[in-house]
C-alpha cells in the first residue's frame, strides 16, 4: 500500500481501422493496461497535483522588523498568506509521508529497505553516524535511496537528504577540518565560521546531501546538561547569534539548506530530550536573552528552524507542560503571526522519550502538524510505525482534524526548499556582529572602572553597532513573552551597561545581590552587556532615580539608558511612574491614524513610529497577546504617519 494519494485517468485507446476492428481492440486494451499499470501517474514525479501560478503571493524572504537601524535596506517581513484551496487548479492531494524525515539502518539498502522507501516515499531521509563511513560510500548511499524511491536522481529531488553536520562530536562526514561549535565560538571569528559552514556544504554538495540540521542557536548556561555544551557557540547570546549565523550564511552559500535549532532555546535547561521532557524555567528577561538568536535567524532568513521538545511553563501557561514543538502558541503566534517567519518550521525528532513517555508518536505526529510544523522528523527506523504515523496523518486530514489548507501551506514551503536547491538563494544582510565587550566581570571588584578594565574586545570597536547590537538584544523578543508578577514591590527592568556588575546594581537599587540573583534565576554572578535584569523595589520613586545613574555613569559618564516596563495583561498595573530606569513615554496629545499593512507587527511598527511596544498597545487598547490584521486601523503620533 503507498502513501502517497493518487488520482488520474487511463489514457484513452486510439480508433482504429475497420478492416482491423478485432486486432485494433486488442493492441488498444493491451496498451491501456500497459500504460495504466506502469506509466507514472498524475503528481507522482512531485507529490502533488500540478498548480497555476501564484504570481500574487508573498516571496519566501523572512526577516523579522529586527533590521531597522542597520546599515542597508532589508525587507519588512512579509508573513505567508494561507493558500486558498480554489485558487489551484485542482486540490492539492495530501502525500503524508512528504512531512517526514525518516531514518534508515545500514552503510547500504538491502532489498527490503528499498521496497520500504518505494512504497513510502518520504519527503527527507536523514543519515546518522552508522549510515556513513567515507565519501565514496556516503554518495553511493545517497543514490540508492533516491533510486528506491524512483523521483528523482538530483540533489533537490525527493527525497531530500539531511545530515547533522554540526562538527566536533557530531562529525557525521567525517571531515579532517570539523571544529565544534564551542571551538568556534571561542575564536571570536565570524569569517572562520562561515568558512567552515562553507566547507560543510561543499562536502554535503558532493555527496549529495542537500540539508543540514545546524547551526545550534542555543545559548549554553554554565550547570546545564553537558551533552549541549560543545555543540553551542558559547553563553553569550550576541555570540552564539554572530558564530552561529555565520556558520549558516556559509552553508547556504554553500548551496545546502540550513535548519537552525532548537527553538526556543535548549541551553538553559537541566533535562537531556531525549531521556526526558526539558522545562526551562526562565522569566521574561531569561527568555529574551535564549531567544535572541532565533530572532535573528528569522531575520536573516534561515530556510529551516527545528523546534526542540523545550516545556516553558511561564509562557505556554494553559499547557505548562506541553513542549514547543507541539505548541500552537509557539510556532504559531510567535513564529508565523509576531516575527513573521516563512520559512519551513521542523520537529525534533518525535521518537525522543521527552514524547514517547507521555504521547504515541502517531498522535504528536498528528499534534506536531496542527500545531504548525511543516515537517517531522522521526528516527525509529521501524517500518510499522511510520506507516501508522502516515495513516494517523491521512485520517486526520480526512476528519478536519488537520486543516486540508494548512498541510497545502506547509507542502509549498517544503517545496521551496527542493526550489532553493535548485536555485540558491543567499541570507538577508547583514548579519549580527560580535558585542564589542561582554560584561564579564568580577562582582568583588572594588570598582567599575577596575573591574571594565578586565574585559576583552572580541572585535575593533563600533559605537553604532554596538548601540544596535544592544538594542536588539534587549527588545527583540520584548513583545513575544508574558509580562511578569509585580509581587509587593514596584518592579522595573534595567538594562546591564558596560562595565557594570551585579553588587554594584543591587546598591544602586537598594537591593541584595542575591535578591536579584533569585529574581533572574541566575547560576552565578556573571551578566552579560544588554542582558534585561528584573529588580523588585520599594523604595521611593525619588531613591531610585537618585541612585540608578550611579550604575553607568562611573563607567562612561552616561546616564543610564532607560528600559521599558514589562508588557502583557498585568504591565498596565504595574507600569512605573516615569523615570531614568523604567521610564514610560509620556501619551501623545495628538494622534494621526495608520493602516495595518501584511507583515506589520506591533514591534516593527513600535520603532518605526518611535514608541515602545507597550506605548503603542497601551493607546490602542489593545494587550500583548492581540495580533495585528492588514486593514487594521492604529492611533501613532500625529505626524509619525505621514511621514512614512
Amino acid at each position: 500500500m503507498s502513501h502517497l494519494q493518487r488520482s488520474g485517468r487511463g489514457p484513452s485507446v486510439a480508433a482504429v481501422g475497420l478492416s482491423a476492428l478485432v486486432v485494433g481492440v486488442a493492441v488498444g486494451l493491451a496498451a491501456g493496461y500497459f500504460i495504466w499499470g506502469l506509466a507514472p501517474q498524475p503528481g507522482e514525479e512531485t507529490g502533488i497535483a500540478p498548480v497555476s501560478p501564484m504570481d500574487e503571493q508573498p516571496t519566501e524572504t523572512a526577516t523579522a522588523p529586527l533590521d531597522e537601524g542597520l546599515d542597508g535596506p532589508v525587507a519588512e517581513p512579509v508573513p505567508e498568506e494561507p493558500l486558498p484551496l480554489d485558487h489551484l487548479e485542482e486540490e492539492v492531494e495530501i502525500w503524508p509521508a512528504r512531512h517526514l524525515f525518516v531514518s534508515i539502518s545500514g552503510t547500504s539498502l538491502d532489498a527490503a529497505t528499498r521496497a520500504y522507501l518505494r512504497e513510502l516515499k518520504p519527503g527527507g531521509v536523514l543519515l546518522q553516524a552508522d549510515n556513513l563511513r567515507d565519501a565514496d560510500q556516503t554518495k553511493k548511499l545517497v543514490e540508492e535511496i533516491k533510486a528506491a524511491v524512483q523521483l528523482g536522481e538530483g540533489i533537490s529531488d525527493l527525497p531530500l537528504i539531511a545530515v547533522e553536520q554540526e562538527g566536533g562530536p557530531f562529525n557525521r562526514l567525517g571531515l579532517d577540518d570539523a571544529p565544534s561549535a564551542r571551538e568556534l565560538g571561542q575564536q571570536l571569528d565570524v569569517q572562520r565560521a562561515y568558512e567552515v559552514g562553507l566547507s560543510y556544504a561543499e562536502a554535503c554538495i558532493e555527496r549529495g546531501i542537500g540539508v543540514v540540521f545546524a547551526p545550534v542557536l542555543d545559548v549554553y548556561e554554565p550547570g546545564g546538561h553537558t551533552r549541549l555544551e560543545p555543540r553551542s557557540f558559547g553563553t553569550d547570546n550576541r555570540v552564539v547569534a554572530a558564530i552561529g549565523l555565520s556558520f549558516a550564511d556559509g552553508l547556504v552559500a554553500g548551496g545546502v539548506i540550513a535548519a537552525a535549532k532548537h527553538f526556543p532555546g535548549h541551553g538553559g535547561t537541566q533535562e537531556d530530550s531525549h531521556d526526558t521532557l526539558a522545562i526551562l524555567t526562565k522569566n521574561k528577561a531569561g527568555l529574551g536573552q535564549v531567544m535572541y538568536p532565533f530572532s535573528e535567524a528569522v531575520r536573516v532568513g534561515v530556510p529551516g528552524l527545528i523546534a526542540g521538545h523545550i516545556a516553558v511553563p511561564s509562557f505556554d501557561t494553559e499547557a505548562p507542560t506541553r513542549p514547543a514543538s507541539l505548541s500552537p502558541v509557539w510556532l504559531r503566534e510567535v513564529l508565523r503571526e509576531r516575527w513573521g517567519y516563512a520559512g519551513v518550521i521542523l520537529a525534533d525528532d518525535l521518537a525522543m522519550k521527552a514524547i514517547t513517555e507521555s504521547t504515541p508518536v502517531p498522535e504528536a505526529a498528528v499534534a506536531a502538524l496542527a500545531a504548525g510544523n511543516d515537517a517531522l522528523i522521526i528516527l525509529e527506523r521501524d517500518p510499522a510505525l511510520i506507516r501508522s504515523v502516515c495513516e494517523a496523518i491521512a485520517a486526520a486530514v480526512e476528519s478536519g482534524a488537520l486543516d486540508r489548507e494548512q498541510i497545502t501551506a506547509s507542502m509549498r514551503r517544503l517545496d521551496k526548499w527542493q526550489a532553493r536547491l535548485r536555485t540558491p538563494e543567499p541570507l538577508v544582510q547583514p548579519l549580527p556582529e560580535l558585542p564589542q565587550r561582554p560584561a564579564d566581570v568580577d562582582a568583588e571588584a572594588d570598582d567599575v572602572d577596575g573591574a571594565a578594565a578586565t574585559v576583552s574586545e572580541a572585535v575593533e570597536p563600533n559605537a553604532a553597532a554596538e548601540a544596535t547590537q544592544e538594542a536588539a538584544t534587549t527588545e527583540a523578543v520584548a513583545e513575544t513573552v508574558e509580562a511578569l508578577p509585580t509581587g509587593d514591590g514596584r518592579e522595573i527592568v534595567h538594562v546591564v551597561k558596560e562595565g557594570e556588575f551585579l553588587s554594584r546594581i543591587a546598591a544602586a537599587y537598594g537591593v541584595t545581590q542575591q535578591q536579584i540573583e533569585e529574581w533572574n534565576e541566575l547560576t552565578d554572578t556573571r551578566i552579560l552587556v544588554g542582558q534585561r535584569l528584573r529588580i523588585l523595589t520599594n523604595r521611593p520613586e525619588a531613591a531610585v532615580e537618585e541612585n540608578a545613574p550611579e550604575v553607568s555613569s562611573e563607567a562612561d559618564g552616561s546616564e543610564s539608558e532607560a528600559a521599558d516596563a514589562p508588557e502583557g495583561p498585568s504591565a498596565e498595573a504595574a507600569a512605573p511612574e516615569p523615570g531614568p530606569v523604567a521610564e514610560a513615554p509620556a501619551p501623545a496629545t495628538e494622534t494621526d491614524s495608520y493602516t495595518v499593512q501584511s507583515g506589520d507587527t506591533v514591534f516593527g511598527l513600535s520603532r518605526r513610529f518611535g514608541l515602545t511596544p507597550a506605548r503603542l498597545l497601551e493607546m490602542n487598547g489593545m494587550t500583548s497577546d492581540s495580533v495585528l490584521k492588514a486593514g487594521q486601523r492604529l492611533r501613532v503620533p500625529k505626524g509619525a504617519a505621514s511621514a512614512e
